[in-house]
């Protein structure tokens, strides 16, 4: 091979590593002094900016390649979500409840028009006004509910109610407890038509001479419906609250345990005998 036609092969060969892979180009270049020293410097030149524009071109594509993997998984994902949306809609679709209608309120019927039953006695004194030394509800300790077989109407009621108060001083002061108890109740209780009788029982516990304990009652007394129906209520409660004694003294029945009565006051006594009423004999 002659010598020109030698050199031509190594043109062609630097030619195509100065094209694909200049830094090998170069490097062969300078080592062999092979090209003016121009060519040398113009590859080495373009070596370098093959490097760095190089990989920057690499990374672009495959930052192409990525973005549209990420697009398709992002599409995927939108799919899926999509797809779950759907679902949850139609999970909630099926256990949704229809959104329920606010019940109207019925007005609480009055006493006066409801059965005389023991809760409605128990709600009707619950409702009752209150005077200075009323019993507390929560003091009660039993309600009865009796037919009157004393008159004529059928379904006509008689209500026992029985109280035991705790915090009392003496024998006066559970007295006056009861008498007030009994009027405010009664104007309530005797709101009904069917009450024909109210009768309230005072307990308490007692200790007889052997040192025995008993609960028993302190104080009865018991008003019909002629008795409060001659009552004007208003005038009568302020009447009870200065004097005790005009609750007892206007019922159809009263009575005191002796061990009560014996211990209440000497002026209280003279008008207020052991048992009376109106209807005592």
């Amino acid at each position: 091979m002659s010598e020109t036609e030698e050199k031509k092969r190594k043109s062609w060969y630097l030619w195509v590593l100065g094209i694909f892979v200049p830094p090998i180009a170069a490097i062969w270049m300078w080592a062999g002094k092979r090209g003016t020293k121009a060519a040398r410097w113009l590859v080495t030149a373009w070596a370098i900016a093959w490097i760095i524009i190089g990989p920057a071109t690499n990374f672009g594509g495959n930052s192409g390649d990525n973005g549209s993997a990420t697009s398709q998984t992002a599409g995927k994902k939108t799919q899926t979500a999509s797809k779950d949306t759907s679902n949850t809609k139609t999970t909630n679709s099926k256990t949704e409840k229809p959104e329920a209608k606010p019940a109207t309120s019925k007005p609480a019927p009055e006493w006066k028009n409801e059965t005389v039953s023991v809760e409605n006695v128990q709600l009707a004194i619950g409702e009752a006004e209150k005077m200075t030394k009323t019993a507390s509800t929560s003091e009660i300790t039993s309600v009865q509910v009796l037919d009157n077989a004393g008159t004529k109407t059928q379904g006509d009621k008689i209500v026992w109610v029985k109280v035991k108060p705790d915090a009392v001083w003496n024998e006066t002061d559970y007295a006056q407890i009861l008498a007030q108890t009994m009027t405010a109740w009664s104007q309530k209780l005797f709101e009904n038509p069917k009450v024909t009788m109210v009768r309230l029982w005072g307990m308490a516990d007692f200790t007889d001479q052997y040192g025995k304990q008993s609960t028993q009652p302190a104080v009865k007394i018991e008003w019909s419906r002629a008795t409060a129906k001659k009552i004007a209520w208003d005038n009568f409660r302020d009447m009870v609250d200065m004097d005790f004694k005009k609750a007892y003294q206007i019922a159809d029945y009263y009575y005191f345990h002796p061990g009560m009565w014996k211990n209440l006051k000497d002026s209280d006594k003279k008008e207020l005998p052991v048992e009376g009423g109106t209807n005592l004999y």
